[in-house]
């Protein structure tokens, strides 16, 4: 066997590897794109839902100067909770505009794992308090508005708080469905690309 022939031997078997490293390299940076992608999205539902909240605080405001005693608190708590969604959105927008995307790409994909899981438990702490308020707000509107109609009677007020219950349920199966259809992938891919980096 010539010199040749283990030089181009020696090159044969290192380009398996170099060749494998590159694929590495262009598939997550493929992947950061995807997300990137994702992310935009993500903001520009966040920028809508601010909208939409300062449309009903401007609407509910409105609303509130016009009513008397118990039922202006009632305007005053919604618009409170709504103000607190609005200042959660904020928060939430600010963030994902200060994602690092040239972080090292364990540290990436652990930050990004977190943030496409459904409902993380500081969601569902946020969230459960501000339904209650918003529930408790729109039971006393409903409460005030019929006892001319039901005087003495709970059942406006049972019939609402039936209602909210379905809504809430209907809104939660909703969500997840959604974040299944957009992220449950995603999520799922960031998993396994994790475990290849920490295994490697």
């Amino acid at each position: 066997m010539e010199l040749d022939d283990f030089k181009r031997t020696g090159k044969a078997a290192d380009l398996p590897g170099k060749r494998s490293e590159e694929n590495g390299r262009i598939n997550m940076d493929s992947f950061i794109e995807k997300l990137k992608a994702r992310d935009e999205k993500d903001r520009k539902q966040v920028f809508t839902f601010i909208i939409i909240m300062v449309m009903f605080i401007v609407i509910y405001s409105g609303a509130q100067s016009l009513q008397k005693e118990e039922l202006k608190s009632g305007y005053g708590i919604l618009i409170v909770g709504f103000s607190l969604i609005l200042f959660y959105l904020f928060r939430k927008l600010l963030r994902n505009k200060k994602i690092d995307y040239s972080a090292p790409t364990i540290t990436f994909l652990k930050n990004a794992e977190k943030r496409y899981m459904f409902m993380p438990f500081l969601d569902v702490m946020i969230t459960i308090p501000l339904l209650a308020l918003l529930i408790t707000g729109g039971g006393i509107i409903v409460k005030v508005s019929f006892t001319r109609y039901f005087p003495g009677s709970s059942l406006p007020l049972v019939i609402y708080l039936i209602f909210m219950a379905g809504v809430v349920a209907f809104g939660f199966w909703a969500s997840y469905r959604n974040w299944l259809r957009d992220k449950g992938e995603i999520l799922e891919e960031i998993r396994k690309m994790r475990k290849e980096f920490e295994e490697a």
